[in-house]
């Protein structure tokens, strides 16, 4: 992963992958639907260069449309149900930059494995499940 440059982590939660990626030279924007999540993070983190906001992935500001060097996601699109979850992928997408990379962080199974419950996390492999972009 490259170091320095602007970045999002969309489902950021307690805002620990953001601030892995402050200590690697990025310019971190973490994001979360979740107000108290975004609480937690200041709290937690308190003495951080990091910016902190309460984000629809849905809903993303304009001005996020190929903003950032790197997108990290880790579990969010998992956590969504169909058939919303389909509609994540491009929101998290257009945040890239040209020549960025969007990294997702995902739980795999083998085939054959059996899977407990409806999720979440839901399956990746499921209909509109994670796919290459």
């Amino acid at each position: 992963m490259p170091c320095g440059g602007r970045a999002v982590v969309p489902g950021c939660g307690f805002g620990n992958d953001a601030e892995k990626l402050a200590t690697r030279r990025f310019d971190v924007t973490a994001l979360d639907v979740s107000r108290s999540a975004i609480e937690w993070c200041g709290k937690k983190h308190s003495e951080t260069s990091v910016q902190d906001e309460v984000q629809d992935l849905f809903r993303l500001p304009e001005a996020y449309r190929e903003a950032f060097d790197v997108v990290v996601e880790v579990y969010t699109l998992q956590a969504i149900p169909l058939p919303e979850r389909s509609a994540g992928f491009g929101p998290m997408a257009d945040c890239v930059a040209p020549g960025g990379v969007l990294f997702a962080v995902v739980r795999g199974r083998n085939d054959g494995d059996r899977v407990d419950g409806d999720g979440p996390p839901y399956r990746g492999d499921q209909p509109g499940g994670m796919r290459r972009i």
